[in-house]
């Protein structure tokens, strides 16, 4: 096999994956191609060493395509950076094309959130990191049953947007 060869069979395995990917980013839809074409460059400069799968090393170039994307625009993602960095270090199995979709749904519908929203759910997760919910409670002056309810809520929204999101993806696919 040829390295162009090989670069095609690469590009068909992961172009669908990796514009997902791409897309939960938060990139606008008409500049994901744009953005998937730079990720392959830079897979090109620098390949995975032994072991790395393909898709996983083009999804850690396409993060910092993403971000220098934003920051050329001009967009600020502190909150959307930080949610990404959030869900990458949470150990998971995340394997094969169902769960790509559904991480790409729920990047999707967390992007779609209220900026106030996501920085909520944000300071929640990192207050659970650091003592739980309780001392985000203590920090916005609300009692522990109140943050509590408003994360079962967020979560529930959440969950209801993943799966219209899914339904939007699948009807697509038909």
């Amino acid at each position: 096999m040829t390295a162009d060869r090989d670069l095609e069979d690469l590009v068909v395995d992961t172009a669908g994956p990796l514009r997902a990917y791409i897309a939960a980013c938060g990139v606008r839809p008409g500049e994901v191609d744009d953005v998937a074409q730079d990720t392959y460059l830079g897979y090109l400069k620098d390949r995975p060493p032994a072991g790395v799968e393909p898709i996983r090393w083009l999804k850690g170039i396409a993060r910092h395509r993403c971000l220098q994307h934003f920051r050329r625009r001009g967009r600020s993602d502190g909150p959307l950076e930080q949610l990404l960095d959030l869900l990458e270090a949470t150990p998971s199995d995340l394997e094969g094309a169902a769960d790509d979709l559904r991480l790409a749904a729920l990047r999707h519908c967390l992007e779609a959130l209220p900026t106030t929203q996501r920085q909520f759910a944000l300071r929640y997760y990192a207050a659970d990191a650091t003592g739980g919910g309780a001392a985000l409670a203590d920090a916005q002056g609300r009692s522990p049953a109140a943050i509590h309810m408003a994360m079962m809520r967020l979560r529930d929204g959440l969950r209801r947007c993943i799966g219209q999101r899914l339904a939007q993806v699948s009807e697509g696919l038909a």
